[in-house]
C-alpha cells in the first residue's frame, strides 16, 4: 500500500470511528441506561463497545499495512515482565497515595460495584488499546515522528473521552480541574509502553491496573 492511501486511510478511520461514537454515546447509550437494568445494560455496552473499537481496529491490524509493529508480533512478542510489573507497582503505589491524601484512609469506596470489573476494567483496557495503540499509534509511527506518533494518538484518547464527559455532566469539571491532561498522560504513558515492548498486552495490563485502582479506591 502506498504512503498516501495508508494515511487516508487511517483518516478516514479516525474521522469514522469518532463519529460512531458520538452516535453511540449521544443516540444508543441514553437509551440502553433507561431500558435496561444495570447487568444487562453493561452486558450490552460491552458487546457494542467491542464491535466500534476491538474487532475494526484487530482486521486492520491483521492486515499488516502501513503499520510499525506487525501481526501477530504484537501479540506474542516476548517480554521482560519484571521491568512492566515494576511500572505497575508504581501505578498502583501513586493511586494509593493519592486516594489516602484525598479521603485519608485507604480503603474500597461504597460506589464500587463488582459489574464495573468487566466493563471497566477488563473490557476497557483490551478495547481502548487496540485502538490506541494497537492501531492508531502503530499505524502513526509508519507516517511521522515518534514523538509526533505519541502526542497525536494521545490527543486522540483524551478527545473520545469527550463524549462520556459531556454526557455525565463531568466535563467542565475535568477541563477546568486539568483532569483532562492526566488522561493525556496516560496516553503518552501507553504508548511509550507499546514502543518500548512492542507487545500490546503491556499497555493493556497497565491500563487495566490504573483503572481497578480507580474504581477502587475512588469509586
Amino acid at each position: 500500500m502506498s504512503q498516501k492511501k495508508s494515511f487516508n486511510q487511517l483518516i478516514l478511520y479516525i474521522i469514522t470511528f469518532f463519529f460512531v461514537w458520538n452516535v453511540y454515546e449521544f443516540v444508543v447509550k441514553p437509551q440502553i441506561l433507561l431500558n435496561l437494568s444495570q447487568v444487562s445494560g453493561t452486558l450490552i455496552q460491552t458487546v457494542i463497545k467491542l464491535g466500534i473499537w476491538t474487532v475494526p481496529s484487530f482486521l486492520l491490524i491483521k492486515k499488516n499495512e502501513g503499520i510499525a509493529i506487525k501481526y501477530p508480533d504484537l501479540f506474542s512478542r516476548r517480554v521482560k515482565w519484571t521491568t512492566w510489573f515494576l511500572v505497575m507497582l508504581a501505578i498502583m503505589m501513586y493511586l494509593l497515595i493519592i486516594s489516602y491524601i484525598q479521603y485519608g484512609n485507604i480503603a474500597i469506596r461504597e460506589s464500587f460495584q463488582p459489574i464495573s470489573l468487566i466493563n471497566t476494567v477488563l473490557f476497557v483496557g483490551v478495547t481502548e488499546e487496540m485502538v490506541f495503540r494497537g492501531w492508531l499509534l502503530n499505524s502513526l509511527l509508519t507516517k511521522v515522528s515518534k514523538w509526533n506518533a505519541i502526542i497525536l494518538s494521545s490527543i486522540l484518547f483524551v478527545l473520545i473521552h469527550f463524549p462520556t464527559w459531556i454526557y455525565t455532566n463531568t466535563f467542565n469539571g475535568i477541563i477546568s480541574s486539568g483532569g483532562f491532561i492526566q488522561v493525556f498522560l496516560l496516553g503518552i504513558l501507553f504508548s511509550w509502553s507499546f514502543m518500548k515492548s512492542k507487545n500490546i498486552f503491556v499497555p493493556m495490563l497497565l491500563h487495566m491496573t490504573w483503572n481497578l485502582f480507580n474504581i477502587l479506591f475512588f469509586g
